[in-house]
């Protein structure tokens, strides 16, 4: 019971400092996917990521009045694919690898690929999208998966 209550105790500042680097992550992304707007709406599919991110962005439940999207599944991906395929609007992002490849409407991904945070945008799809990220971001451009 003991060593139960110590590792609860010590696990709790690694939890806080990875929700606040995630936070710090997301609000330079959606920043630059969203640059014109004041006031950025988010909808996040995934719920862990909500209760992170619902203290500093707006958050929506419906994706049609979100200015940036970020899915975590394929059935998410779908119904991203019916809003944003020729308009970009919302602008859609993901949480894996394997959706940014897949899917030719999300611009960039956020994820972790052994025990490294990894993130991507996809030139070309940017380009489309008449999105220009800050130099800060330009090295985790490429030109193609």
């Amino acid at each position: 019971m003991r060593t139960l209550l110590l590792l609860t105790f010590l696990s709790a500042p690694v939890v806080a400092l990875e929700s606040r680097t995630t936070v710090q992550l997301y609000a330079k992304i959606v920043a630059a996917l969203a640059p014109q707007e004041d006031d950025v709406t988010l909808y996040v599919s995934s719920r862990e990521l909500a209760e992170v991110l619902h203290t500093t962005f707006r958050l929506e439940t419906v994706p049609q009045k979100a200015d940036v999207m970020i899915v975590d599944s394929e059935e998410e991906a779908e119904k991203a694919a019916k809003l944003s395929q020729h308009l970009c609007r919302p602008v859609v992002f993901a949480t894996s690898y394997r959706l940014l490849k897949y899917y030719p409407f999300i611009v960039g991904a956020l994820y972790w690929k052994k025990g490294r945070v990894q993130l991507l945008f996809v030139k070309e799809r940017l380009k489309r999208c008449g999105i220009d990220l800050p130099s800060s971001l330009h090295r985790y451009e490429i030109e193609a998966l």
